[in-house]
């Protein structure tokens, strides 16, 4: 595992230690309710207030799925890459190519940018 909080310069505490932790076992985006689930000792109000901090400081990133408004919670990668969220099981299919090469917009400098395509895979079959 790495030592993603220390990269980032962020205390360390047990909560976001296993928090964490949980995130970076995951193979897939995990809502407060899976993080809890994976972490010991822990009420759902300190995974929330911990997941959001942890957003602040950018070293989670937070989806909401279009279906269900409910969010998931992921550790950000640093890579330039765009996904399609099943709305069922929260699988991330990885686009091989940027959809949105170089924008330009009037009176914008474009530094970054993040899409998501929301669905459902084919194992879910809806």
């Amino acid at each position: 595992m790495r030592d993603l909080l220390g990269e980032m310069h962020i205390k360390k505490t047990r909560q976001r230690l296993d928090i964490v932790a949980a995130l970076e076992q995951a193979d897939k985006p995990l809502s407060a309710e899976e993080v809890l689930q994976k972490c010991e000792k822990m009420s759902l109000s300190t995974v929330y207030r911990n997941l959001e901090r942890l957003c602040e400081l950018g070293a989670v990133e937070k989806q909401t799925l279009a279906k269900d408004g409910r969010g998931v919670y992921e550790l950000v990668s640093g890579e330039h890459a765009h996904y399609a969220i099943c709305l069922s099981c929260h699988e991330k299919i990885y686009l091989h190519h940027c959809p949105l090469q170089d924008p330009e917009l009037e009176g914008f400098t474009v530094t970054g940018h993040k899409i998501e395509v929301y669905g459902y895979c084919a194992k879910c079959g809806k």
